[in-house]
């Protein structure tokens, strides 16, 4: 578990400080990249990766792929084939979204379909010809676009559905439970807490549950109303802080309970939404 830190001294600092977490540079993306891939899998070395956008970043495999990569996500993967493979990482952000939006409208094959990723009570769909297309899928991470206007890999909707909202009723039943607990007293790591939450891979300082994609841990957290501390920092350190030990003390200072639910919620939709071979039971 990463060490928490001492707060700033004011709440303007603070922010300054988060602000700061929440942005990455070219150099440091172009790093990521590297660190993923290898120098030798990228068209051009590490030079030819360039800003497409706001912490993203465009380059291209040595197998013919255009990749482009949002924070640490490949979200849009252009296959030297002409297929787009969607990946969201598990982040179903307004902003995610848009990026996705945003290569999809640039593409520059005039014989590829309109399509557009938007959401609806939750759940995100693919829309062929516009946000007012009659034709969706249910989308998922993998889901591919193909030029001959097909879709593939998308998830069963009717099924889906009406699991995801059972699910997300579940999951906002446990975060008002947590808002009561936050409400009394702000909970920190401690080595009593559930294994998979409390302990990190020593290379990546990721938990032994994200480690392992085990969600069982988290859906039988939210049966036993069990809100502890390192489910909490899992939940900042999932949000790409610089140092989530760092924000989870300022927040704790500063009592910060919407921001604390907020994390939380992101990363329990991340970890248990949209995920078919889960029932979360």
């Amino acid at each position: 578990m990463e060490t928490i830190e001492r707060a700033p001294a004011s709440a303007s600092a603070a922010g300054a400080w988060q602000r700061r977490g929440n942005r990455r540079t070219v150099a440091d993306l172009r790093r990521l990249v590297v660190e993923k891939y290898g120098s030798d899998r990228i068209a051009g070395g590490e030079k030819s990766i360039r800003r497409f956008d706001h912490n993203t970043v465009v380059f291209s495999t040595v197998d013919g792929n255009t990749v482009y990569r949002f924070w640490d996500t490949d979200i849009v993967t252009v296959r030297h084939n002409g297929d787009i493979i969607l990946n969201s990482g598990g982040f179903h952000s307004y902003t995610t979204k848009e990026r996705m939006n945003e290569i999809l409208r640039r593409h520059d094959d005039p014989l590829f379909p309109r399509f557009v990723v938007f959401a609806k009570n939750g759940l995100w769909y693919i829309g062929k010809g516009g946000y007012q297309s009659t034709e969706t899928w249910l989308f998922r991470d993998g889901i591919t676009l193909s030029r001959n206007g097909t879709v593939r890999n998308a998830l069963n909707r009717e099924k889906m559905e009406k699991r995801e909202r059972a699910r997300k009723k579940r999951i906002e039943g446990f975060l008002e439970y947590a808002r009561e607990k936050l409400a009394k007293e702000w909970p920190v790591p401690s080595g009593g807490d559930c294994w998979f939450c409390a302990l990190s891979e020593v290379k990546t300082g990721r938990s032994w549950g994200d480690v392992a994609g085990d969600t069982d841990h988290l859906w039988d957290h939210i049966k036993r109303k069990y809100f502890h501390g390192s489910l909490l920092f899992r939940a900042y350190q999932s949000r790409g802080y610089g140092d989530p030990g760092f924000v989870f003390q300022v927040d704790r200072q500063q009592r910060n309970i919407d921001v604390a639910i907020r994390n939380l919620r992101a990363y329990l939709k991340k970890s248990l939404l949209g995920k078919p071979d889960k029932e979360g039971a």
